[in-house]
């Protein structure tokens, strides 16, 4: 039917588009998929302690899953099982153990999720350098190119209306 209408307007003088019915991709869009729960994916996470600090940490298992684990140390003071611990050892500060906003990247690759770490690691001054509570910079990179570029990064979303912020 579509080409015998097209000739016609033509004819006519039209140019007649014609437009695909909906489908099952458009059907089964984003907002009608269930939603897995918050956490629930691997990739770069961050706990935040009520003294100001932050740790940022990469899994490849549940985000929700090593974040307990974290929890676990701490509350049978195991203060070697990770960085989060040691620093609950000394803080009397909470950590936000559950919240939704624990997950700052979901990756699935793993050469990509280390990188990601180092680079969120720098952005939140979490190294140790900067007195946050990671014990080292990440891997993957070393460069100190980094820094001045997430500093002018930082400074910048610091002026920024309050929308969500990806630096992917």
């Amino acid at each position: 039917m579509s080409p015998k209408l097209k000739k016609d307007f033509k004819k006519a003088g039209y140019k007649a588009v014609f437009k695909a019915g909906r489908n099952l991709n458009r059907l089964l869009t984003s907002k009608n998929k269930p939603q897995l729960e918050p956490n629930s994916n691997p990739g770069i996470y961050k706990v935040d302690c009520s003294c100001g600090k932050s740790y940022v940490g990469e899994t490849r298992k549940k985000i929700a899953s090593r974040i307990t684990e974290h929890q676990k140390s701490t509350f049978l003071g195991k203060w070697d099982n990770s960085a989060v611990s040691l620093h609950a050892k000394t803080c009397h500060g909470q950590f936000n153990w559950h919240s939704k906003n624990n997950t700052v990247k979901i990756e699935e690759r793993n050469f990509d999720r280390k990188v990601r770490e180092a680079l969120e690691i720098q952005y939140n001054k979490c190294s140790p350098s900067d007195g946050g509570l990671n014990l080292d910079n990440g891997q993957y990179v070393t460069t100190r190119f980094w820094k001045p570029l997430l500093q002018n990064i930082r400074r910048s979303h610091n002026n920024a209306p309050t929308d969500v912020i990806d630096v992917s």
